[in-house]
């Protein structure tokens, strides 16, 4: 049962989703904020003033700089969105593994307790003793209360 148990620790190990870091990933957001922000900024005035300053001269040339001007602000905010779903798709991932972490931790602690119950009964039974069989006028104890008097003591 032992090796039952290392091969599931080593298979775990092998499959485990490490923690993503949520931080370095916040701080590049901050980052690109910090910097497309003003840029957002004057964006929008320069749109507005090629607006107001345009007399429908060179209409092509003022169309195509406004294309421009508003390819660059899509893509900052096109960025910056990304940067929001790649935070929350590390969030989530960091709560599954948190859940898968406790989850594995809950099943190898379950063999581990069937695995320190069995070794108890077969040490009995070496001994002489057959825990399984009652002697006259005694109540059997359920399994699940030595289990619980187990684990009380090993903690």
């Amino acid at each position: 049962m032992d090796e039952k148990i290392e091969s599931i620790n080593e298979t775990y190990d092998k499959i485990k989703i490490d923690k993503l870091d949520v931080e370095k990933i916040k701080k590049e957001f901050s980052l690109h904020r910090q910097l497309s922000e003003p840029l957002l900024k004057y964006i929008d005035e320069s749109i507005v003033k090629i607006i107001e300053y345009s007399n429908n001269e060179d209409s092509n040339q003022i169309e195509m700089l406004f294309q421009c001007i508003s390819g660059i602000k899509n893509h900052l905010i096109a960025t910056a969105d990304q940067y929001k779903r790649n935070l929350l798709i590390v969030d989530s991932i960091n709560n599954v593994s948190l859940i898968q972490d406790k989850k594995i931790e809950e099943f190898i602690n379950s063999l581990e307790a069937k695995e320190r119950f069995k070794n108890k009964i077969e040490g009995k039974i070496e001994e002489g003793e057959d825990p399984r069989k009652r002697k006259v006028g005694e109540v059997p104890i359920p399994e699940r209360e030595i289990r619980l008097s187990e684990d009380k003591n090993g903690e």
